[in-house]
């Protein structure tokens, strides 16, 4: 499963860095895709204020651990690994790139890469690789475009969190 998705952000990318890594534990404050989430430190791959993934909890209730692999400063990039998942996926890892397209525009790359067993893996391959985790990819980008350029969560998020 290999899943692309770049969206173009009108801010510099300063700003963009610092939402996905500087707050990476509080993502749940600006995706629908995440209702809880907590920075975690304990891990090998050190991030921005010494953080080395996230634990989250999503809408259905499905607690993930997200662990840093790779992290560049330098580059505007990490990768994470993601565990919690349902075992027919055997792997799944998410990168985030960042490019700066301008001093106002900035380009955002989130590539899914998965991998699944072969029973009952194989049979919701075109499931998850055509409708579930696009849907949550777009999300995800859509929501941090959306944060970025309006300076506040998306009136869904909004709802979503009064409910909680």
């Amino acid at each position: 499963m290999d899943i692309l998705k770049t969206v173009t952000i009108e801010k510099p990318i300063a700003d963009v860095w610092k939402l996905l890594s500087e707050d990476f534990g509080k993502v749940s404050e600006w995706t629908l895709a995440v209702v809880e989430s907590e920075a975690l430190t304990d891990g090998e791959v050190k991030g921005a204020n010494g953080m080395t993934g996230r634990k989250i909890s999503t809408p259905e209730g499905v607690t993930l651990i997200e662990n840093y692999v790779e992290y560049s400063e330098e580059n505007h990039s990490y990768t994470y690994t993601v565990t919690g998942l349902p075992s027919f996926i055997t792997s799944a890892t998410n990168s985030w790139t960042l490019e700066s397209l301008s001093d106002t525009e900035t380009k955002l790359t989130a590539r899914i890469l998965g991998t699944v067993n072969t029973f009952p893996g194989m049979l919701l391959y075109p499931l998850l690789q055509y409708i579930l985790m696009p849907k949550l990819q777009h999300m995800s980008t859509k929501d941090a475009k959306e944060f970025l350029e309006a300076g506040h969560p998306s009136d869904a998020k909004v709802k979503q969190m009064a409910a909680k």
